[in-house]
Protein backbone atom coordinates (compact mmCIF):
# COMPACT_ATOMS: atom_id res chain seq x y z
CA UNK A 1 0.00 0.00 0.00
CA UNK A 2 1.29 3.64 -0.91
CA UNK A 3 0.15 6.36 1.01
CA UNK A 4 -0.94 8.76 -1.86
CA UNK A 5 -1.79 11.77 0.22
CA UNK A 6 -1.87 13.47 3.46
CA UNK A 7 -4.27 12.35 6.41
CA UNK A 8 -7.51 13.01 5.46
CA UNK A 9 -9.14 12.67 8.87
CA UNK A 10 -7.91 13.17 12.61
CA UNK A 11 -9.44 12.80 15.57
CA UNK A 12 -9.83 10.88 19.14
CA UNK A 13 -7.26 7.59 18.85
CA UNK A 14 -6.37 7.71 15.08
CA UNK A 15 -5.53 9.00 12.03
CA UNK A 16 -6.37 8.40 8.57
CA UNK A 17 -4.90 8.18 5.18
CA UNK A 18 -5.30 7.72 1.39
CA UNK A 19 -3.55 5.00 -0.25
CA UNK A 20 -3.64 2.49 -3.55
CA UNK A 21 -3.06 -1.08 -3.32
CA UNK A 22 -0.30 -2.16 -5.55
CA UNK A 23 -1.77 -5.33 -6.33
CA UNK A 24 -5.47 -3.90 -7.27
CA UNK A 25 -4.90 -0.28 -7.88
CA UNK A 26 -7.92 0.31 -5.86
CA UNK A 27 -7.84 3.33 -3.66
CA UNK A 28 -8.34 2.34 -0.26
CA UNK A 29 -7.92 4.43 3.36
CA UNK A 30 -5.45 2.94 5.88
CA UNK A 31 -6.13 3.60 9.83
CA UNK A 32 -3.36 4.26 12.33
CA UNK A 33 -3.24 3.95 16.04
CA UNK A 34 -2.58 8.01 17.08
CA UNK A 35 -4.51 9.08 20.24
CA UNK A 36 -5.18 12.69 20.81
CA UNK A 37 -2.49 13.10 23.54
CA UNK A 38 0.11 15.84 22.77
CA UNK A 39 3.22 15.33 23.88
CA UNK A 40 3.24 11.24 24.87
CA UNK A 41 3.81 10.02 21.43
CA UNK A 42 6.73 10.67 19.02
CA UNK A 43 7.47 9.12 15.77
CA UNK A 44 10.13 6.65 14.96
CA UNK A 45 10.93 5.51 11.04
CA UNK A 46 7.84 6.49 10.65
CA UNK A 47 5.65 4.35 13.15
CA UNK A 48 3.66 6.21 15.90
CA UNK A 49 5.06 4.82 19.25
CA UNK A 50 5.16 5.96 23.09
CA UNK A 51 7.71 8.26 24.55
CA UNK A 52 9.87 6.87 27.22
CA UNK A 53 8.49 9.04 29.81
CA UNK A 54 5.30 8.72 31.75
CA UNK A 55 6.12 5.77 33.66
CA UNK A 56 4.87 3.62 31.24
CA UNK A 57 0.84 5.27 30.79
CA UNK A 58 1.54 5.82 26.91
CA UNK A 59 2.44 2.65 25.86
CA UNK A 60 -0.03 1.19 27.96
CA UNK A 61 -2.44 3.42 26.08
CA UNK A 62 -1.07 3.07 22.66
CA UNK A 63 -1.35 -0.70 23.32
CA UNK A 64 -5.21 -0.56 24.23
CA UNK A 65 -5.93 1.31 21.06
CA UNK A 66 -4.08 -1.03 19.11
CA UNK A 67 -6.39 -3.70 20.56
CA UNK A 68 -9.34 -1.58 19.99
CA UNK A 69 -7.66 -1.74 15.80
CA UNK A 70 -7.88 -5.48 15.97
CA UNK A 71 -11.96 -5.46 17.53
CA UNK A 72 -13.21 -3.42 15.44
CA UNK A 73 -11.89 -5.40 12.83
CA UNK A 74 -13.88 -8.23 14.55
CA UNK A 75 -17.43 -6.47 15.04
CA UNK A 76 -17.18 -4.72 12.06
CA UNK A 77 -16.27 -7.63 9.40
CA UNK A 78 -19.31 -9.28 11.38
CA UNK A 79 -21.54 -7.01 10.66
CA UNK A 80 -19.82 -6.61 6.80
CA UNK A 81 -20.20 -10.22 5.79
CA UNK A 82 -24.17 -9.97 7.01
CA UNK A 83 -25.13 -6.82 5.29
CA UNK A 84 -23.73 -4.47 3.39
CA UNK A 85 -24.70 -1.63 5.56
CA UNK A 86 -20.92 -1.26 7.05
CA UNK A 87 -17.39 -0.09 6.12
CA UNK A 88 -15.28 -2.43 8.19
CA UNK A 89 -11.57 -3.08 8.24
CA UNK A 90 -11.07 -5.29 5.55
CA UNK A 91 -7.37 -6.52 6.94
CA UNK A 92 -4.69 -5.69 9.62
CA UNK A 93 -1.37 -5.15 7.94
CA UNK A 94 2.15 -4.43 9.20
CA UNK A 95 4.25 -1.34 8.86
CA UNK A 96 6.41 -2.95 6.06
CA UNK A 97 3.59 -3.10 3.71
CA UNK A 98 3.28 0.77 3.60
CA UNK A 99 5.25 2.93 1.70
CA UNK A 100 5.20 6.97 2.44
CA UNK A 101 7.34 8.99 -0.29
CA UNK A 102 9.00 6.68 -2.18
CA UNK A 103 10.26 5.19 1.28
CA UNK A 104 9.32 1.81 3.36
CA UNK A 105 8.73 1.69 7.37
CA UNK A 106 11.84 -0.30 8.46
CA UNK A 107 10.43 -1.20 11.85
CA UNK A 108 7.59 -3.79 12.01
CA UNK A 109 7.68 -4.24 15.80
CA UNK A 110 5.08 -1.62 16.22
CA UNK A 111 1.81 -1.03 15.20
CA UNK A 112 -0.45 -2.69 13.12
CA UNK A 113 -1.94 -0.89 10.08
CA UNK A 114 -6.25 -1.22 9.29
CA UNK A 115 -6.98 -1.07 5.53
CA UNK A 116 -10.86 0.09 5.10
CA UNK A 117 -13.03 0.56 1.87
CA UNK A 118 -12.29 3.96 0.39
CA UNK A 119 -16.12 5.57 0.36
CA UNK A 120 -14.85 9.12 -0.68
CA UNK A 121 -15.81 9.12 -4.19
CA UNK A 122 -19.29 7.48 -3.67
CA UNK A 123 -20.45 8.07 -0.38
CA UNK A 124 -21.59 11.64 1.38
CA UNK A 125 -21.87 11.80 4.84
CA UNK A 126 -25.10 12.74 7.17
CA UNK A 127 -23.01 16.18 7.83
CA UNK A 128 -22.61 16.59 4.57
CA UNK A 129 -25.98 15.86 3.48
CA UNK A 130 -27.43 18.27 5.90
CA UNK A 131 -24.92 20.96 5.00
CA UNK A 132 -26.10 20.60 1.24
CA UNK A 133 -29.47 20.71 1.86
CA UNK A 134 -29.30 24.05 3.86
CA UNK A 135 -27.52 25.65 1.07
CA UNK A 136 -29.62 27.72 -0.95
CA UNK A 137 -32.63 26.95 -2.89
CA UNK A 138 -32.41 25.33 -6.77
CA UNK A 139 -34.15 23.84 -9.11
CA UNK A 140 -30.70 21.63 -9.94
CA UNK A 141 -31.31 20.30 -6.04
CA UNK A 142 -34.36 19.62 -5.25
CA UNK A 143 -33.94 18.68 -1.66
CA UNK A 144 -32.30 22.31 -0.75
CA UNK A 145 -34.17 24.58 1.29
CA UNK A 146 -31.83 27.17 2.49
CA UNK A 147 -32.13 26.04 6.30
CA UNK A 148 -33.68 22.61 7.71
CA UNK A 149 -34.30 19.56 5.57
CA UNK A 150 -38.18 18.88 4.91
CA UNK A 151 -40.05 16.32 7.69
CA UNK A 152 -40.01 13.91 5.01
CA UNK A 153 -36.68 14.25 4.18
CA UNK A 154 -35.87 13.89 7.73
CA UNK A 155 -37.85 10.85 8.01
CA UNK A 156 -36.24 9.47 4.74
CA UNK A 157 -32.74 9.51 6.55
CA UNK A 158 -33.66 8.67 9.62
CA UNK A 159 -35.56 5.41 7.83
CA UNK A 160 -31.83 4.46 5.91
CA UNK A 161 -30.26 4.87 9.53
CA UNK A 162 -32.37 2.89 11.82
CA UNK A 163 -32.56 -0.09 8.97
CA UNK A 164 -28.30 -0.18 9.13
CA UNK A 165 -28.74 0.23 12.80
CA UNK A 166 -31.34 -2.70 12.84
CA UNK A 167 -28.97 -4.56 10.96
CA UNK A 168 -25.64 -3.76 13.25
CA UNK A 169 -28.11 -4.97 16.36
CA UNK A 170 -29.31 -7.91 14.78
CA UNK A 171 -25.67 -9.01 14.68
CA UNK A 172 -25.57 -8.56 18.23
CA UNK A 173 -23.22 -5.58 17.81
CA UNK A 174 -23.65 -2.21 19.71
CA UNK A 175 -22.40 0.39 17.30
CA UNK A 176 -21.32 2.39 20.51
CA UNK A 177 -20.49 6.18 18.44
CA UNK A 178 -23.41 7.22 15.83
CA UNK A 179 -23.01 10.85 14.95
CA UNK A 180 -23.05 12.65 11.38
CA UNK A 181 -19.27 11.91 10.56
CA UNK A 182 -19.35 8.28 11.10
CA UNK A 183 -22.80 7.67 9.12
CA UNK A 184 -22.08 7.32 4.98
CA UNK A 185 -24.85 7.21 2.43
CA UNK A 186 -23.84 5.81 -0.16
CA UNK A 187 -24.07 6.89 -3.49
CA UNK A 188 -25.65 9.47 -3.07
CA UNK A 189 -27.01 11.91 -5.46
CA UNK A 190 -29.48 14.76 -4.35
CA UNK A 191 -30.12 16.22 -7.48
CA UNK A 192 -32.00 13.25 -8.12
CA UNK A 193 -34.04 12.92 -4.92
CA UNK A 194 -31.62 9.83 -4.14
CA UNK A 195 -30.06 9.58 -0.55
CA UNK A 196 -28.93 5.92 -0.82
CA UNK A 197 -28.38 3.83 1.60
CA UNK A 198 -26.62 4.38 5.22
CA UNK A 199 -23.38 2.98 5.64
CA UNK A 200 -21.38 2.79 9.28
CA UNK A 201 -18.00 3.78 9.35
CA UNK A 202 -15.57 3.68 12.36
CA UNK A 203 -16.53 0.35 14.35
CA UNK A 204 -14.15 1.58 17.38
CA UNK A 205 -16.22 1.99 19.53
CA UNK A 206 -18.69 -1.02 19.16
CA UNK A 207 -18.99 -3.74 21.41
CA UNK A 208 -20.91 -6.94 21.99
CA UNK A 209 -23.74 -7.43 22.70
CA UNK A 210 -24.24 -10.53 25.16
CA UNK A 211 -27.36 -12.59 24.19
CA UNK A 212 -28.25 -9.77 22.13
CA UNK A 213 -29.19 -7.43 25.53
CA UNK A 214 -26.03 -5.68 27.33
CA UNK A 215 -22.47 -5.56 26.74
CA UNK A 216 -19.91 -6.68 29.37
CA UNK A 217 -19.29 -4.91 32.43
CA UNK A 218 -17.31 -1.79 31.45
CA UNK A 219 -14.67 -0.95 33.84
CA UNK A 220 -12.71 1.34 32.19
CA UNK A 221 -13.24 4.49 30.00
CA UNK A 222 -16.27 4.50 27.07
CA UNK A 223 -16.13 7.63 24.18
CA UNK A 224 -18.33 9.06 22.39
CA UNK A 225 -18.93 12.06 20.91
CA UNK A 226 -20.60 14.95 22.05
CA UNK A 227 -23.96 16.06 21.46
CA UNK A 228 -24.79 12.18 20.98
CA UNK A 229 -23.43 11.25 24.09
CA UNK A 230 -26.34 8.81 26.16
CA UNK A 231 -26.64 10.70 29.60
CA UNK A 232 -25.99 6.69 30.81
CA UNK A 233 -22.11 7.32 30.02
CA UNK A 234 -22.07 10.81 31.84
CA UNK A 235 -22.79 9.46 35.53
CA UNK A 236 -19.78 8.08 37.63
CA UNK A 237 -18.62 4.51 36.06
CA UNK A 238 -18.49 2.74 39.40
CA UNK A 239 -17.11 -0.66 37.60
CA UNK A 240 -20.86 -1.91 37.02
CA UNK A 241 -21.62 -0.26 33.63
CA UNK A 242 -23.12 -2.24 31.00
CA UNK A 243 -24.81 -0.74 27.88
CA UNK A 244 -27.61 -1.76 25.79
CA UNK A 245 -29.02 -1.09 22.38
CA UNK A 246 -31.07 1.95 23.89
CA UNK A 247 -27.38 3.79 24.16
CA UNK A 248 -27.42 3.43 20.30
CA UNK A 249 -30.92 4.76 19.94
CA UNK A 250 -30.42 7.57 21.81
CA UNK A 251 -27.69 9.06 19.40
CA UNK A 252 -29.97 7.98 16.45
CA UNK A 253 -32.56 10.31 18.29
CA UNK A 254 -29.60 12.84 17.75
CA UNK A 255 -29.52 13.18 14.44
CA UNK A 256 -32.88 13.39 14.31
CA UNK A 257 -32.92 16.30 16.13
CA UNK A 258 -29.88 17.84 14.03
CA UNK A 259 -32.06 17.61 11.32
CA UNK A 260 -34.76 19.68 12.97
CA UNK A 261 -33.05 22.27 15.23
CA UNK A 262 -31.14 25.36 13.09
CA UNK A 263 -27.54 24.65 13.07
CA UNK A 264 -27.03 28.16 14.85
CA UNK A 265 -28.96 26.63 18.10
CA UNK A 266 -26.53 22.93 17.65
CA UNK A 267 -23.97 24.62 20.53
CA UNK A 268 -27.17 24.88 22.98
CA UNK A 269 -27.73 20.98 22.62
CA UNK A 270 -24.36 20.25 24.63
CA UNK A 271 -22.62 17.37 25.10
CA UNK A 272 -25.76 15.47 26.02
CA UNK A 273 -29.32 16.70 25.03
CA UNK A 274 -31.80 17.32 28.23
CA UNK A 275 -35.16 15.60 27.36
CA UNK A 276 -36.68 19.44 28.12
CA UNK A 277 -34.51 20.56 25.25
CA UNK A 278 -35.50 18.69 21.99
CA UNK A 279 -38.87 19.67 21.89
CA UNK A 280 -40.13 21.45 18.25
CA UNK A 281 -41.57 24.45 19.18
CA UNK A 282 -44.43 25.93 17.41
CA UNK A 283 -42.40 28.65 15.67
CA UNK A 284 -40.40 25.56 14.59
CA UNK A 285 -42.92 23.99 13.63
CA UNK A 286 -44.19 27.02 11.40
CA UNK A 287 -40.58 27.05 9.86
CA UNK A 288 -40.81 23.21 9.13
CA UNK A 289 -44.17 23.36 7.77
CA UNK A 290 -46.12 21.15 9.40
CA UNK A 291 -49.39 21.00 11.86
CA UNK A 292 -49.84 20.64 15.07
CA UNK A 293 -50.73 17.10 15.23
CA UNK A 294 -47.35 16.67 13.12
CA UNK A 295 -45.53 18.62 15.93
CA UNK A 296 -46.57 16.25 18.76
CA UNK A 297 -45.64 13.29 16.77
CA UNK A 298 -42.14 14.89 16.11
CA UNK A 299 -41.94 15.58 19.93
CA UNK A 300 -43.45 11.87 20.70
CA UNK A 301 -40.61 10.08 18.97
CA UNK A 302 -37.95 12.58 20.18
CA UNK A 303 -38.69 12.94 23.85
CA UNK A 304 -38.50 8.98 24.11
CA UNK A 305 -35.72 8.04 21.66
CA UNK A 306 -33.61 10.73 23.94
CA UNK A 307 -35.11 9.74 27.40
CA UNK A 308 -32.14 10.23 30.28
CA UNK A 309 -34.01 6.49 31.61
CA UNK A 310 -32.84 4.07 28.87
CA UNK A 311 -35.46 1.80 29.56
CA UNK A 312 -38.16 3.85 28.13
CA UNK A 313 -36.26 4.66 25.18
CA UNK A 314 -37.33 2.43 22.16
CA UNK A 315 -36.81 -0.84 22.98
CA UNK A 316 -34.92 -1.87 19.68
CA UNK A 317 -34.00 0.13 16.23
CA UNK A 318 -36.76 -1.87 14.86
CA UNK A 319 -39.45 -0.21 17.24
CA UNK A 320 -38.03 3.12 16.22
CA UNK A 321 -37.87 2.70 12.50
CA UNK A 322 -41.49 1.90 12.33
CA UNK A 323 -42.58 5.16 14.03
CA UNK A 324 -40.39 6.89 11.61
CA UNK A 325 -41.75 5.19 8.45
CA UNK A 326 -45.38 6.24 9.66
CA UNK A 327 -44.06 9.88 9.88
CA UNK A 328 -42.46 9.07 6.34
CA UNK A 329 -46.22 8.25 4.85
CA UNK A 330 -47.97 10.73 6.85
CA UNK A 331 -45.44 13.50 5.32
CA UNK A 332 -44.82 12.13 2.14
CA UNK A 333 -45.31 15.16 -0.87
CA UNK A 334 -47.97 14.60 -3.54
CA UNK A 335 -46.93 11.98 -5.88
CA UNK A 336 -46.37 15.31 -9.04
CA UNK A 337 -44.04 16.23 -6.91
CA UNK A 338 -41.48 13.27 -6.70
CA UNK A 339 -39.08 11.93 -9.21
CA UNK A 340 -40.40 10.21 -12.06
CA UNK A 341 -40.46 5.95 -11.66
CA UNK A 342 -37.49 5.05 -14.32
Amino acid sequence: YTITDDFTAYGGSAAVYSARCSEDQIEYVIKEVFPNKAGRFKRENGIVCAEDSNDGRSQKMLEKYRAKLVQEQALGSRCFNSTILAVPVRRIIQPDSITIKGQRFTDVKHSPFAVLDSMRKKSMSFAKVLEEIRQEKSEDHPLRTGGCPTLYTTACLMEHVLLTLQAIHRQNVLFGDLHMDNVLFSECCLEEKRVGMACFLDFGCARELIDGEKTAVIKDDVFSTRGFIPPELLDYNDGTLQLTRQADIFSAGCLMLRCLVPEDDWDYLGSSPEIDSVAILPSDAKRLGINDSLCRKVNDILSRAVHPDPEKRYPSADAMLKVIQELKRDTEPPKYLLPKAP
